[in-house]
Parts: C-alpha cells; sequence; structure tokens
C-alpha cells in the first residue's frame, strides 16, 4: 500500500504488511492511523512518522473479513467474516489502535456482514445477515440500541451521531441510533428488483441522498 500527501510532490511512503494478500484498508478520519488486514492477521500503522514498518500488530485471524478504524483513530474494530469458515467467531473485537489492547468484545447471532463507526466515534453499527443490526456505545461495550429490521446493511451515520442511515432491497430508512425508533420511511422509486447500494446525509443533517441501483 502507498500512502500519498496530496498537499506536496513528494515520493509516497510504501506500507508493506508483514504477510499474506492485503483483505482491507481502513483510515482514521484524521488521517493519521491506518489499518491493514493482511494475510491472516492486522497491523496498524501510525501514519504522521510515514514509517514503513506497522506500530501495533494485533494476533491473527481477527480482522481478515471487516476492519474498520474510528474516527479519531483511537479504536479498531475488527472481525472475521468468511462463510466458508466453520471456525470463524460471530464477533466485533474493538481495540485500542496506539498499543492493540483488546477494549471489548462484541457477541453477535451470526457472522458480520458489516459494521460502521459514527461520525463522532460514540457508536458503532453492526450488522449480521437475516438479523436485526445492532447499535454498539463504543467506550462501555454495550449494545444501546436493536433496530427492529432484518437484513439491514449500514448507509450512513448523521454528523452529529445521533441518526443512521441504512437500506434494504429498494427502501432506505432513518433511525434513532440511541433508542432504535424508526424515524423515516424512504420508499425507493424503482421496482423491488432493486436495490439502494449508497447514501448519506448532508452536514447539517437536513438532507439524505440516497443511489440505488437504477442510477448506480
Amino acid at each position: 500500500a502507498r500512502v500519498w500527501n496530496l498537499d506536496d510532490d513528494s515520493t509516497p511512503t510504501t506500507i508493506t504488511p508483514l504477510a499474506g494478500t492485503v483483505h482491507r484498508i481502513a483510515l482514521s478520519r484524521d488521517a493519521e492511523v491506518i489499518a491493514i488486514s493482511a494475510g491472516d492477521s492486522v497491523q496498524i500503522w501510525n501514519a504522521a512518522d510515514r514509517s514503513s514498518k506497522p506500530t501495533v500488530g494485533l494476533p491473527a485471524n481477527v480482522g481478515i473479513g471487516w476492519l474498520a478504524v474510528s474516527p479519531d483513530g483511537r479504536v479498531t474494530a475488527t472481525a472475521e467474516g468468511w462463510m466458508n469458515r466453520p471456525e470463524a467467531r460471530a464477533e466485533v473485537i474493538l481495540w485500542r489502535s496506539s498499543d492493540g489492547a483488546r477494549l471489548h468484545t462484541l457477541a453477535l447471532p451470526f457472522l458480520p456482514a458489516d459494521m460502521l463507526f459514527s461520525s463522532n466515534g460514540q457508536y458503532i453499527l453492526t450488522t449480521t445477515i437475516g438479523e436485526k443490526a445492532v447499535v454498539w456505545d463504543v467506550h462501555r461495550g454495550v449494545a444501546v440500541s436493536v433496530l427492529g429490521m432484518r437484513s439491514l446493511y449500514p448507509l450512513s451515520f448523521s454528523s452529529d451521531g445521533k441518526k443512521i442511515l441504512t437500506g434494504v432491497r429498494n427502501e432506505a430508512q432513518v433511525w434513532d441510533a440511541k433508542s432504535g425508533q424508526l424515524l423515516m420511511h424512504l420508499s425507493g422509486s424503482g421496482t423491488s428488483a432493486d436495490r439502494i447500494v449508497s447514501g448519506t446525509f448532508s452536514p447539517d443533517g437536513r438532507i439524505i441522498i440516497t443511489c440505488d441501483t437504477r442510477t448506480y
């Protein structure tokens, strides 16, 4: 992987995982922390020091499916996601990015389908196939709310972290992150065969944009 600084034309920093094929890359919003899932391990880099060597290495087989870094870079979330691995664990693990200490283990009913940090880093949303999505408190490692629909996939948190935009089939939903209450149901303009693939809030949270397979 290469780290490019768009403020100058200097040679990019090349960071090489210790072993294996790169599966996923995650970057904190302040661009200070980079996490890379490669082979059967996850390594974390401090982007500021432009070092080619990882700062922290996490235990093997913790993040070869899903990987995310909180906006402030303090927490890295990992999960296994290979459906054909009978030994895969149905859990998301939260790690302290600075030293790799395990903070919390979030137990799920099935292998995770996706996960998403809120913009303020307070919550993380986990989804599983065929099950309801769960909002977790990142600092306490406890479930805050459950969103009352199955097979949702996360699209976006509002900038204040209070609302969540999700999708299922050709419809989108807006939820209250803390209570799990459904605030708004947005019906798609396409047919039942279409699927919402992307969506986001405007910075002030007053406008939502969604994109389905008819417009993607």
